[in-house]
């Protein structure tokens, strides 16, 4: 994980127990996944258990709200990238969603 998404996560978090929103457990989809399905990357059955999951909890839900905003903070913030810079952040984010799943 990289110090600006380290950064980026903490004070999310710290968001989200100042605005009294529950946190997310341990039984919640990652948030790598939580992205996934945001870009429509979670087919089938995957994405049916998010959307299974985020009906029944707050947390996530919230979650996803406050991802959707920070996905498009850093996709304006990257707009005018060089292509390079792109594939590098592609790379990094794809190792890191591999070591994630290999975790589980």
């Amino acid at each position: 994980m990289t110090p600006l998404l380290k950064k980026v996560l903490s004070r999310l978090a710290a968001k989200r127990l100042l605005d009294g929103i529950p946190a997310m457990e341990t039984s919640c989809p990652p948030l790598v996944e939580l992205a996934a399905y945001l870009d429509g990357r979670l087919r089938g059955r995957e994405r049916r258990e998010v959307e299974g999951h985020l009906a029944g909890c707050a947390g996530c839900r919230a979650g996803i709200i406050e991802l959707r905003h920070i996905l498009g903070a850093l996709a304006i913030e990257t707009a005018g990238a060089p292509e390079e810079v792109l594939q590098a952040a592609r790379n990094i984010f794809k190792d890191q969603c591999a070591r994630q799943a290999c975790a589980r």
